[in-house]
């Protein structure tokens, strides 16, 4: 049995490891996906490629189960202790917004229309000393800069990364950015930040990606300029299927930049009304085509069971240019649930943000259920269609096919 991802400590400390009965039947259970030789266990995590000779090792890793078992319940536990596990961990990760202000104007961005908000120098003082005071000194502090565009108030971000500097805190950073304000950037700067990634969206190449940033004319090739200049930073770029427009444009951009070695991509689909099979289908074939060009950014499935978000999770805190405590980056303009400036939290969004759509007569036999949760109040996150699952469960038997 050749171990190809480790099983989860989560489900280790959930359900631990399955006791062979004499006289017992064990056959491969619902939450098994396979190709071949190579299993994925949704149940564990785990990711193996086994042989006939592997039989009592699969029924102690649960790739088998005794014929008939509900392993539902089982599934249910492992979540459980995902969520219990999580949310008792300390803050180490912060979703800061400079501002909500943009250089760009994305038709489809969800800030789309917003009146702006720019943190100012006193609030970034006072996030500083909130992060001071919350983060776990021995744990690396994260953060992530997010906007609208961060780098329209890049001062903040030195000011804050300057002040845990001082502190001698262990930090580092990644940014959501169009990239357009790139040439602003010293390189004294990112090393200040600890810049370590930085995700681009993109939709086509040339002018039309100029046209739907809402970007000056050369925005497109002044990006490419951004990505050579800084070949220590990893660039990843998400990239938007749009299905009335079909794969070309996404095929473009992937041979644009697979000569790039600072840059990882994933395909990513637009959502606006529901999507069929057909759809994902062509989702899957510009990853394919990702792939094939040594540039998907993982292949292999996420093996913990999820915690779906910040919104469903105590580790993230995401806080606006005022200084409010939200519960997702998408809604930052909504509802928050407490602020930098006050120990008193609001029970009652955080739980209404963490509610989960009640499991469908469908899902305890889905493939994926061990590893899925949808959420109410989430637009993405909570639909579950019949092409999506399709896609995910193709996904996997993909990524399973290429680790034989």
């Amino acid at each position: 049995m050749r171990t190809i991802v480790k099983r989860n400590n989560i489900s280790l400390q959930a359900i631990g490891y399955q006791t062979i009965i004499p006289g017992v039947e064990y056959v491969e259970h619902e939450y098994i996906i396979r190709v071949g030789n190579a299993v994925y266990n949704a149940l564990t995590g785990e990711i193996a490629v086994v042989d006939e000779n592997d039989h009592g090792e699969m029924i102690r890793r649960w790739f088998l189960a005794p014929q008939g078992m509900n392993l539902a319940g089982l599934a249910h536990m492992t979540r459980q202790a995902a969520h219990s596990m999580k949310n008792a961990r300390t803050i180490n990760r912060y979703v800061i917004f400079t501002t909500t202000d943009c250089n760009g104007d994305c038709e489809y961005c969800f800030q789309h229309g917003l009146d702006p908000v720019i943190m100012s120098e006193q609030t970034a003082a006072d996030v500083s000393s909130f992060i001071l005071k919350n983060a776990n000194v021995g744990l690396m502090t994260n953060i992530r800069w997010f906007g609208g565009e961060p780098l329209t108030n890049k001062a903040v971000i030195s000011q804050i990364c300057k002040t845990l500097k001082d502190a001698r805190r262990r930090y580092s950073s990644s940014m959501s950015s169009n990239g357009d304000l790139f040439d602003t950037v010293t390189d004294e700067e990112v090393e200040l930040w600890q810049l370590n990634s930085v995700q681009l969206t993109l939709d086509a190449t040339g002018a039309e990606y100029d046209r739907i940033k809402g970007l000056p004319s050369g925005a497109y090739e002044r990006l490419k300029a951004t990505i050579e200049r800084f070949p220590n930073v990893n660039f990843v770029l998400r990239v938007h299927y749009d299905p009335e427009k079909g794969t070309k444009p996404c095929e473009q951009i992937v041979d644009d930049f697979k000569g790039y070695s600072n840059v990882t991509m994933y395909a990513a689909m637009l959502y606006d009304g529901e999507k069929t099979q057909a759809d994902y289908e062509q989702l899957l074939n510009i990853e394919d085509y990702m792939i094939a060009a040594g540039k998907m950014t993982a292949r292999l499935p996420n093996m913990t069971p999820d915690v779906y978000c910040m919104a469903d999770a105590r580790t993230t805190a995401c806080i606006t240019p005022t200084g409010d405590l939200t519960p997702c980056e998408h809604f930052v303009t909504g509802e928050s649930y407490g602020s930098i400036y006050t120990t008193e939290r609001d029970q009652t969004v955080l739980d209404r943000w963490a509610e989960k759509i009640k499991d469908r007569d469908s899902c305890e036999s889905c493939p994926l259920y061990p590893s899925c949760e949808t959420i109410c109040r989430c637009e993405s996150a909570g639909v579950c269609s019949e092409g999506y699952r399709y896609y995910r469960i193709e996904k996997i038997k993909r990524a399973l096919d290429g680790v034989i």
